[in-house]
């Protein structure tokens, strides 16, 4: 008889990296041991906006791209909690600010204190406007982030 398998519940944290706009990118890939996971994110999607079509000439039955089309991506986190294999990988991930856990179990053994989610990302989020400060100059990221809550932070 099989074991049950032990699970986390966890959040995605979108700021646990930006880009280059100062955009959350936080996306944390899922553990690609798993069976269909790979290419998989913890509760993130990625966004691409065409923001220049790709241009071709045609010269007899010879088709050449001149410049390949230009995409502008960014990432949709869920405000949901997901439930995660207790592994290494994921566990490593929670205790170093990439993942949040999303109940006490989780935060148990982790180690961690559990807060809500609006505190985990309120957190995260001055940690990364101070990353982002630090190497484009103060006061950038507010100028590239909205004072209001982004909607990753909802």
């Amino acid at each position: 008889m099989a074991l049950p398998v032990k699970t986390l519940s966890v959040y995605s944290n979108p700021w646990a990296a930006t880009d280059h706009e100062g955009r959350p990118s936080g996306a944390f890939p899922h553990d690609v041991s798993l069976p269909g996971m790979a290419g998989r994110y913890v509760s993130a999607t990625m966004q691409a906006i065409e923001t220049q079509p790709q241009v071709t000439r045609t010269i007899g039955t010879m088709t050449e791209i001149l410049n390949h089309a230009q995409h502008d991506r960014t990432w949709d986190f869920s405000d949901q909690a997901v439930t995660v294999p207790n592994s290494p990988y994921y566990m490593r991930a929670i205790k170093d600010g990439t993942l949040f856990p999303a109940n006490e179990q989780t935060a148990q053994q982790a180690g961690l204190k559990l807060l809500s989610r609006a505190g985990y990302l309120k957190a995260a989020r001055a940690a990364a406007k101070a990353e982002f400060d630090a190497m484009h100059g103060a006061g950038t990221f507010d100028s590239v982030n909205p004072p209001e809550p982004a909607k990753a932070d909802k």
